[in-house]
């Protein structure tokens, strides 16, 4: 790597990408000291090789190709602002490399601490909230780890998003035919409380849960078999909000019946849509479960925006290494910008596309009065 006052990664401020990847910067040394990062990638430096994925990641690009080719065009037209272009076979070996995959999740957990003390968010009060779902991407063909159906292979990607700081916590890659309620138990800490719809009900895990001091919300299958040990007074105020009936009840039968008792919330929502929802949190009231449960789209619009505006099913290499490599890193790109906008803005609770796309037009550009104020801009909408 080229030793250079200018370059982005030597932490120069005098960029949109410096200071985009300030925090990148910061994880990084804060998880791998310099002489390790000299002696277990000589070839190929770890932040540079973030650095080429991140690139890659926001400009939108089709193939390592492109990341190398549009790299080495712009270090033939700015010498020494960016570290060389890494050769192809490099960059490929670095894709796929089980040591940089250890390193980055710990990057990746470093990124979350840091926003959380730095962004702090609350939901109607609530912190220690978040929203398990998983999310399929498909594999190529040759991906042969990935199996999911005849002929079809893929993975699937199980994020933890906190309700209330608004950014991923944890992930879990699996093959595509892994039930979502398996890795479950991976993601459980004490004094949590997780939002989950039905595929993950599972009576003994919401036993050992309930006796940890683990809390969850979530819908009751249709075909569930309960008992009701308690009926619980409703408000007038609960009811004009959709709130049918609040019960205290045991779930299962027999072998499979639960020892601890779980409160049962009967909602109607505007529409006219019946809702059953479970939780072993007693300390709350049935409209504020039922908002809990509903806040848990959140999850499902940070899908849409992974895999429609960051794509992340484009992994940069098919082996299993690279596709958690490239989750991780979509992830990351998007702590990074939401970093990004509270430094500009104090607005937004989710990205705006046209923050995305100001950052994609103007990453080696230079920092300017004129150029932070677009940014600024397209967080707030003005033109």
């Amino acid at each position: 790597m080229r030793s250079n006052s200018s370059t982005i990664l030597d932490g120069t401020p005098d960029s949109v990408a410096s200071r985009f990847l300030a925090p990148l910067r910061g994880a990084v040394a804060a998880v791998l000291s310099a002489a390790d990062d000299a002696r277990y990638f000589p070839k190929f430096a770890f932040l540079h090789h973030l650095v080429c994925c991140v690139f890659f990641q926001i400009k939108n690009l089709p193939s390592m190709r492109s990341v190398i080719r549009l790299l080495d065009i712009h270090d033939k037209q700015n010498p020494g602002s960016f570290a060389p272009p890494p050769k192809r076979t490099t960059f490929s070996d670095a894709n796929r490399s089980r040591r940089r995959l250890k390193i980055i999740r710990r990057v990746f957990v470093e990124l979350v601490s840091r926003h959380t003390a730095v962004v702090p968010r609350k939901l109607a009060g609530f912190k220690n909230v978040c929203a398990l779902d998983s999310t399929l991407l498909h594999a190529v063909a040759s991906a042969w780890w990935a199996s999911y159906r005849e002929k079809v292979n893929a993975c699937k990607a199980h994020i933890l998003f906190d309700l209330a700081a608004n950014i991923p916590r944890q992930l879990v890659l699996t093959i595509g035919r892994v039930h979502d309620r398996v890795p479950f138990s991976q993601f459980l800490a004490k004094g949590w409380t997780y939002v989950v719809d039905r595929a993950y009900n599972d009576y003994r895990l919401f036993e050992h849960m309930t006796l940890s001091g683990i809390y969850f919300v979530t819908r009751m299958k249709t075909d569930a078999s309960y008992t009701v040990t308690q009926k619980l007074k409703v408000s007038r105020t609960a009811r004009r909000k959709g709130v049918l009936s609040f019960s205290e009840v045991v779930l299962g039968q027999g072998s499979t019946k639960m020892s601890t008792p779980l409160r049962l919330v009967a909602f109607r929502d505007d529409s006219g849509k019946l809702y059953d929802f479970l939780t072993n949190r007693t300390d709350l009231s049935p409209t504020t479960i039922a908002d809990l449960y509903h806040a848990r789209w959140a999850i499902e619009i940070f899908f849409k925006w992974l895999k429609r505006t960051l794509r992340m099913e484009r992994p940069l290499a098919r082996s299993e290494e690279a596709a958690e490599m490239h989750t991780l890193m979509t992830l990351i790109v998007d702590i990074l910008l939401k970093l990004l906008v509270k430094a500009a803005t104090t607005l937004a609770r989710h990205v705006p596309l046209r923050t995305l796309e100001r950052v994609r037009e103007l990453f080696f550009h230079q920092l300017t009065r004129a150029v932070h104020r677009a940014l600024i801009r397209s967080v707030s909408g003005t033109q």
